[in-house]
């Protein structure tokens, strides 16, 4: 039986506490917290090195992630389930100037989801209308 995903709070968690994962990594070129959150068929294809690597270009394009732990995701899709009942996460931060996009795998290992795949990026944030005071 796979745990409820229509709990907003735990999909919330799964995603913040991810972030949280990729940004450190991200500002200090260490991968390995990220790659022991991972679940465990994941770890093995994606050594911290090849983590490094991965996200060496948004690492080096100076953009800190950090503050989108501050924000609630917005998810692009509902939660979904792929065809290996991998729960499959889509969305984006509202920050700006630059909105950070998200899309991530996760596996049930125990009772507990667990990263099988991310990727992170950045857009133009939309132009906000101008709001009355």
């Amino acid at each position: 039986m796979r745990p409820p995903v229509s709990d907003t709070l735990h999909l919330t968690l799964l995603i913040q506490t991810t972030m949280a994962a990729v940004s450190q990594a991200n500002a200090t070129g260490n991968c390995s917290v990220l790659h022991d959150l991972a679940a465990p068929s994941f770890q093995p294809a994606n050594p911290t090195h090849k983590l490094s690597q991965i996200f060496a270009g948004l690492r080096t394009s100076g953009v800190d992630i950090t503050p989108v732990i501050l924000f609630k995701p917005i998810l692009s899709a509902p939660p979904a389930f792929n065809a290996d009942g991998m729960l499959h996460l889509a969305g984006y931060y509202d920050t700006e100037p630059r909105n950070v996009v998200f899309e991530m795998l996760s596996t049930l290992v125990g009772a507990k989801w667990r990263l099988y795949g991310i990727a992170v990026n950045t857009r133009d944030a939309a132009p906000r209308t101008a709001q009355r005071p």
